[in-house]
């Protein structure tokens, strides 16, 4: 067992495939970015792959299904390298429990998100598996 983090345009991990980062655009920054690679004898197909970053000496990875990237248990060094790719995405680094990974310049913090964020999600009827009235909605 360990810990799970998401790079995703979700508040929660699981609704990944409603607010889906695009198998296209997880190319496209695979592509620009000189440490990061999908290996040509991994598994590939639309929507699917492995993201392998050359700058750790653990051999750490994104895995890519579902509209995000996860991983699990990363070191330090790899969330904040998940931070950077996460603002080239247009996204968010959040852990299991919905807590918000980010970089500030020195460190990576984690924050909490505080109630106002799911009552505001309640609001505007966003709901998991349900219809929503704004799916441009972020807190």
């Amino acid at each position: 067992m360990g810990y799970d983090l998401h790079v995703t345009r979700a508040i929660w991990d699981y609704e990944s495939p409603r607010f889906p980062i695009l198998d296209d655009e997880v190319v496209a920054a695979v592509r620009a970015a000189a440490d990061l690679v999908v290996p040509e004898d991994a598994p590939r197909r639309p929507g699917f792959c492995y993201v392998f970053w050359a700058g750790s000496a653990s051999e750490e990875y994104l895995l890519f299904q579902d509209g995000r990237l996860s991983t699990k248990n990363p070191e330090d060094a790899f969330v904040r390298r998940m931070t950077e790719l996460a603002g080239e995405l247009d996204a968010w680094v959040i852990g299991q429990d919905a807590e918000l990974y980010d970089w500030d310049g020195t460190s990576v913090v984690r924050r909490w998100r505080g109630r106002e964020a799911y009552a505001r999600r309640k609001r505007l009827g966003i709901r998991p598996g349900g219809p929503s009235r704004s799916s441009t909605t972020r807190t």
